[in-house]
Order: structure tokens, then sequence, then C-alpha cells
């Protein structure tokens, strides 16, 4: 083959591999400076009371990333505001919701925000549940009991307990009710650990910032420490699991004859307590 017909080859499909990198780059180019023509034609729109096309206008443009954060918040005070006028609460509650979302700490600025939309905006943050604070973990000696903390502004349905055994791959286990800051978890076995995260939900349905992830061990009997035996009546130290009275007493147990006995006390004198037939050993 001619070697100024390969050189020519070569050169041409470098050029179409150079103008086909080009093209996404441009196209996004141009879909940014599309969308910000759009938001300066939305905000033309709404000046002129133009509402349902200020919402169709940015649709499409807020479910891209064509936009920086001052935009999207811009855009969606012009939704949220639109919808407002038009009794489109839901509209209005989402558009705020992703201003939240973007910045938490947002604020609405009364000097450039109209009324109707600080209004709105206030009441929306104020539904949005509690964060939640401090989730601890402690081992009982048969569970696994949660505790946590939370400034309860009203508007909790119930809190949210996810569980896991990986740190990465917690789902929803459990709830418990508002003004009930614990949960015990029963369902537990001896030497596994587990993952434990809290979020708060609240009565529309809106997730709080979710607690840190915390993690509890239940431990195996034979890994409890051997201390003294501690005195408890003998009807209780029945009615309690074996786990429970090996935790309680710091694991002592006596040998009698070839069965296992739990060493209690019994008016006052302490000794070998026969197991109940059929207790586990």
């Amino acid at each position: 083959m001619n070697s100024r017909l390969v050189v020519s080859c070569a050169v041409r499909l470098a050029a179409m591999l150079l103008v086909a990198a080009m093209v996404p780059s441009r196209v996004a180019a141009q879909d940014q400076q599309d969308c910000k023509q759009r938001l300066e034609q939305a905000s033309n729109l709404f000046a002129e009371s133009q509402f349902s096309q200020v919402r169709s206008v940015l649709r499409d443009c807020l479910q891209s990333d064509q936009l920086n954060e001052d935009e999207r918040i811009e855009a969606n005070k012009l939704v949220a505001t639109a919808a407002i006028v038009d009794d489109l609460e839901d509209e209005a509650r989402s558009a705020i919701m992703q201003i939240i979302e973007l910045v938490p700490s947002y604020a609405p600025d009364p000097a450039n925000d109209a009324d109707l939309f600080i209004r709105f905006f206030e009441r929306v943050k104020n539904s949005i549940a509690p964060p939640i604070q401090q989730l601890t973990v402690q081992v009982s000696p048969d569970s696994l009991v949660l505790s946590w903390s939370v400034v309860d502004n009203g508007n909790v349905e119930y809190y949210r307990i996810d569980r896991g055994e990986q740190v990465h791959n917690l789902v929803p286990y459990g709830r418990s009710l508002p003004g009930h800051l614990t949960y015990v978890d029963q369902n537990v076995g001896s030497g596994r650990t587990y993952y434990y995260r809290v979020t708060a939900i609240g009565v529309n349905g809106t997730s709080g910032e979710p607690s840190t992830t915390v993690e509890g061990t239940l431990p195996k009997a034979a890994e409890l420490p051997l201390q003294p035996v501690s005195a408890l009546p003998v009807e209780k130290s029945r009615r309690i699991s074996k786990r429970a009275w090996l935790f309680m007493t710091g694991g002592a147990v006596v040998a009698s004859g070839t069965a296992v006995a739990l060493l209690c006390c019994d008016g006052g004198k302490t000794g070998p307590l026969p197991l109940p037939p059929g207790y586990p050993n």
C-alpha cells in the first residue's frame, strides 16, 4: 500500500477521533448555557405571572446537573413560589426540600424573597424530623440496648432502627415511638457483632439526619469474667435465662454430680442450685 495513503488515512482517523471526543463536551457546554438561559427566561416569566410556564421551563434543568448550587437554589425558589401561587403544595414542598438538601442551613432573605415563599419555607423546614444525636449501645445479658437523644420538634412519627452485620449494609429493622428513646434488640446471637443506625421519620414521611453508626457484640458465656456470686432469691434465679444468670453472677457455675448447677443462695445459705429439667447447658 502506498505510504502516503497510509499516512493520509491515519491523519483522517485521528481527526475523526478528535472531533468525536469534542462533541460531548460541546453538547454539555451547550446544555449548560441553555439552562442558564432558561433560568433567566423563567425569571422573566415569573415577573409576568406566567407561573405554570416557569415550572415547565425549569423542569429539565433541575433534573440535570447543568446548574451550579446558587443557580439550583434560585431555580427551586422560582418553582416553589410559582407552585405556591397555583396551590400546588406538593410541588412547592418538593422544590423547597431540594433547597434544604443542597444547603441544610439555608434561610430565606426577607429583603428579596416573597413573603408567601418565606412562610411556606418555614412551614416545610419545621415539619422535617430532627437529627438523631449521641446514639449508644449497651450490652445486657440477653440483648443489645440502644439509646439516643434528640431535640424533638413535635414532628416525629416514629424512630426507624436500621441493623446489619456489615457496617455498609444496614436495612430497616425496627421502630420506636415518639418519646421512647431506647430500643432493646433481643434477636441477637452470642459472639456476633451488629451495627445500628437510628433515623427520625416525620409525620409527612420526611427523614431527619440519621445517627452515626454504632456497633455492639453480645459476648459468649465463656468470655464473661468470673466474679464472686451475687445473692439473689432462688425463685428469681429460676425465672431468668441461663445466659442472664451467668452474666449477673459473673459466670460462676459449679458441678453437681454429672449435671451443671448454678451457684445461688437459698434462705441465706450459699450452695449449688440444680437446673430445672430440660434446662439448656
